[in-house]
């Protein structure tokens, strides 16, 4: 009895001793069970739990919020052409305004590269149908663009992905059928420094057929033949030409214009002396800070024919047009007069007037091209103009015309 007594002490004074220490483990797990909870519970972007060292979490971090950063290359990007034209190459007489920059005349348009993804949108504003052509890294696209009076924006690029690109876009209706400000370009990415200009610069005064009037038409085509739907000018032998021989150009050209007398209330010389007579006719053009061509092609005459022009009339009108360009350019820059697309009526007076200002050897050309009527309004085709553009092209090369 005394034995049991003495087992059964000795239990109580054990379990005595071990309380407190099965605490002090209670005690311990929990912490150890807070703490995991407060760390491993919670975890980083890369799905795995944040166990690892604080420097290693700081550099994690840091990493995390460069993959989240937007780039730079995708952000939304607006260029407003009423505060600067900086970074955009601007085609052919365009002037800037309250709202942007005119585009009104034949081949004006805009030039511009850079990192660019998904559309490209050209914010602008016209007075009636009008067409444009774009360009994309050098290749011609098929489709046209149309704009009028009631469109904002025209998307002239979409990109599936982010890349470099280089993007032309070109109106094709001349200023009679349409007036046009381009007012934003707006994208995802950025702009590189504009284009440079090409190495040669060619202008083409002229009329309807410099225009590219009706050329898209054929016998059976539905509509007004001589409607905008039917012109353009980047299929016209001017624009073709200075594509052919690498060159920039502006096209100064008016339907129905005469060196003396046409089917419009002025001539060639009060067109061509204002930037664009449809929408200010008198607002000079400045020619002062204007590029020097290195070429000038005039083609004129048919309205002249159609209206009954005087030979005097003629020869002095043509005369001045000739000598107001090379004091408004230089004395010495060449000019080809080419003629006979609809006719060649007028090249009896101008082939002597020619010569007797010194002809060829005072830079002074006339080359005959190749007759058509068979586009709209009697105008010449689109093949019709460019093998015009091959005559052209042989003749200004054979005379070496372009010393670049």
């Amino acid at each position: 009895m005394k034995k049991t007594f003495t087992v059964i002490i000795s239990c109580l004074l054990l379990c005595a001793m071990l309380i407190p220490f099965v605490g002090c483990v209670k005690e311990a797990t929990n912490a150890e069970n807070e703490s995991t909870s407060s760390q491993g519970g919670i975890e980083s972007d890369s799905g795995s739990s944040d166990t690892e060292s604080t420097s290693n979490s700081d550099s994690s971090d840091s990493e995390n919020d460069e993959k989240n950063d937007p780039q730079p290359e995708m952000l939304m990007r607006s260029y407003d052409f009423s505060k600067s034209t900086e970074g955009f190459k601007l085609l052919g007489r365009m002037e800037k305004t309250s709202d942007g920059v005119t585009c009104d005349l034949t081949a004006t348009g805009i030039e511009f590269s850079g990192y660019m993804s998904g559309k490209v949108i050209v914010a602008l504003s016209c007075t009636a149908d009008t067409y444009f052509t774009v360009y994309i890294d050098g290749v011609r696209s098929e489709e046209r663009l149309f704009a009028n009076s009631s469109t904002k924006n025209i998307v002239v690029a979409d990109f599936e992905e982010g890349g470099e690109h280089t993007i032309r876009l070109v109106k094709q209706s001349e200023a009679q059928r349409s007036l046009c400000v381009l007012k934003k370009v707006v994208f995802y990415g950025y702009l590189n420094e504009a284009p440079e200009d090409r190495n040669t610069y060619i202008e083409i005064i002229g009329d309807s057929i410099t225009c590219g009037y009706g050329n898209l038409w054929s016998q059976g085509a539905p509509g007004d033949a001589a409607s905008a739907l039917y012109e353009d000018g980047t299929q016209a032998f001017p624009f073709l030409t200075a594509e052919a021989l690498g060159a920039d150009c502006s096209v100064v050209g008016c339907s129905g214009v005469g060196i003396d007398k046409g089917w419009t209330a002025f001539s060639e010389s009060d067109f061509y002396s204002q930037w664009c007579r449809y929408r200010n006719t008198n607002n000079p053009y400045d020619f002062g800070s204007a590029r020097v061509p290195d070429l000038v092609i005039i083609n004129l005459g048919t309205n002249d024919a159609s209206r009954g022009s005087t030979e005097e009339g003629f020869k002095e009108k043509a005369k001045q047009l000739i000598e107001y360009i090379r004091k408004s350019y230089g004395k010495d820059v060449p000019i080809v007069y080419t003629y006979g697309m609809m006719g060649s009526a007028r090249s009896e007076w101008m082939i002597p007037l020619l010569e007797s200002m010194g002809g060829e050897n005072a830079g002074l050309y006339y080359v005959p091209l190749n007759y058509n009527q068979s586009g709209g309004g009697g105008h010449p085709t689109a093949e019709a103009h460019e093998f015009a553009t091959e005559l052209l092209v042989d003749f200004i090369t054979s005379k070496g015309i372009l010393k670049k």
